[in-house]
Formats: structure tokens, sequence, C-alpha cells
């Protein structure tokens, strides 16, 4: 399988009004309704995209979006390892429903991460849900993780040296960052969660400090005998 990995830089190098979050949905929907039995990868991505997704001109986010669904669908078998392996290293931390944002985001770690750079990378983390961006963090950021069930599985298509460097080499290259953000988002996460309890915390001892309620009785007239 050829390992080209294809061209990300020009898309970065433009503004765009998109939010990662945003960008993330996008890439999520385009890949949630493609049915290769039915169109092409060109075709789907001007129904979805429209026209305005390359050339002079392009709206950087649609070529983003484009460029992350021709590589999801280009590196399918691959992503599929890599989702195998991460769902039954974490079977009770995470839901099928998050499959495809999982898709996305591994495609954009493995394949894509030295072209896409940390601060970007990170905006995409950042922008979802800080429990399940820590699930798939401690799998990709773990060297033991890596080498003991994610190499071998990529091993069966791609050769070790390609996976030693050019896949796990990039992703242990950005340890420090990936430390840092990992505590980002345990402060996200926790802090949620603590504020969560602390204001069911509030709500009880409100309810404790009502007191019990004491029955008065109706104020009816007294029948005449």
């Amino acid at each position: 399988m050829s390992h080209s990995r294809g061209n990300t830089s020009h898309s970065r190098n433009k503004s765009s009004s998109s939010s990662p979050r945003q960008l993330l949905s996008m890439c999520e929907k385009l890949m949630q309704s493609f049915d290769h039995r039915k169109t092409t990868v060109d075709s789907h991505c001007e129904v979805v995209l429209g026209k305005n997704c390359e050339g002079e001109g392009a709206d950087p986010a649609k070529v983003f979006c484009k460029q992350v669904f021709y590589g999801c669908v280009r590196y399918k078998q691959p992503l599929k390892l890599f989702l195998s392996s991460f769902y039954y290293n974490n079977a009770g931390k995470t839901s099928r429903n998050d499959y495809t944002r999982y898709m996305v985001l591994g495609y954009l770690a493995l394949f894509r991460i030295d072209e896409l750079g940390w601060d970007r990378f990170r905006g995409f983390i950042m922008s979802d849900d800080p429990l399940k961006m820590m699930v798939l963090l401690e799998y990709l950021f773990d060297e033991s993780t890596l080498n003991d069930f994610l190499k071998p599985e990529l091993c069966k298509i791609f050769d070790a040296e390609f996976v030693d460097n050019d896949i796990i080499g990039s992703l242990l290259g950005q340890m420090d960052g990936a430390s840092e953000l990992m505590e980002s988002l345990r402060v996200k996460a926790y802090g949620i969660a603590a504020a969560a309890a602390k204001a069911e915390e509030d709500k009880l001892s409100a309810f404790k400090g009502k007191g019990s309620t004491v029955p008065i009785p109706f104020n009816l007239t007294k029948p005449k005998p």
C-alpha cells in the first residue's frame, strides 16, 4: 500500500470562519452519508459540500473537509484496525455512537498530525467532550499501548519501518504537548463534573433546610344541627 500522505498544508494557510467543532461535524456528515455502492467520492463531495471545495477561491473549510474525507476513505482499512483496537482496549469507556468521530480524529492523529500542526490538532480535541477525548488521547499517546496493540494491527497493512517512524514515531514526538493537553482536559472534565456535583449538593442542602411539612386542617364551615 502506498504511504503517500497527500497534502493538507494549503488548507492551513487560509483562515476559515468554521470552528473546529463545525469542521469535525462536517467531516462526520461526509463519512456517515457516503455509500460507495451508489456514488463516487468526488460526486459525494459535490453533493454535500457544493462546488466551492477546490481550486482558486475555494472555501478553506470545504477544502479541509474534502481532504479529510478522502483520507478516511483511502485509509479505511488501517483506520478500521485502529478503531477495533481502540474500542477493545476501552470497552467500558466508549460508545459506538462516537465511532465516526473517533475515525476522523484517528485519521488526523495517525496520518496528518505533522502536517496539521499540534495547535490545530489541539483545537479539534478541545472542541469536543473532554471525557471522550481523554480516552482517545490516553490510547494514542501511551507508548506501551501503541507498541503492544496498535503496531501489530497496522503492520498487517504497512511495513514495520513506516509504522515505527511515520505513525508511532510522529505520535510519540508530540508527547510533551499531549501531556499538557490531557491535563487541560482533566481540568475541563472534572471541573464540569465538580460543578454538577456542587449544584446537586446545594439543591439537596436547600431541600433539607426547608424542614418537615406540618399539616394544617381545612377551615370548613360547621354544619348546623
